[in-house]
């Protein structure tokens, strides 16, 4: 089996779905047969449901928050992306310098409509919240 696997740096914090530029991927066509698999794996970046973007997220809107890639997405046999923030039910912040991320547990709604499969966790945002969140 050959995985070709796609590295797409696409943060999604900070662009809002009307202002957000189109990527695009030159998909190569590969034939399907029993000695030649492939599979592919796409490597998103991260992903922050805050600002203009956390009412899409919530909402499930991933065509609007994807545009153009979420086909990509969908099509890879395997979708990894980093969440960059802890999702919560209420906001109880840590005592720190610098941004303090956490937003509501609804915008798995986004998460799950986008195609991803994997999202990882360990990032310097995933704690700013206390254990009450």
């Amino acid at each position: 089996m050959t995985v070709r696997c796609w590295v797409l740096f696409i943060a999604l914090n900070h662009l809002s779905p009307n202002s957000r530029t189109s990527a695009t991927f030159n998909s190569m066509p590969v034939p399907e047969s029993k000695e030649n698999r492939v599979a592919t794996v796409l490597i998103g970046a991260d992903i922050c449901p805050i600002g203009g973007n956390l009412p899409y997220f919530k909402a499930g809107d991933a065509r609007s928050l994807l545009n153009n890639l979420l086909p990509e997405f969908g099509a890879a046999d395997l979708t990894i992306a980093n969440l960059e923030c802890p999702l919560i039910e209420r906001s109880t912040p840590i005592l720190k310098t610098g941004p303090v991320f956490g937003e509501p547990s609804a915008c798995i709604n986004g998460l799950k409509q986008a195609a991803i499969d994997v999202l990882t966790l360990a990032n310097n945002h995933i704690m700013t919240m206390s254990n009450g969140a």
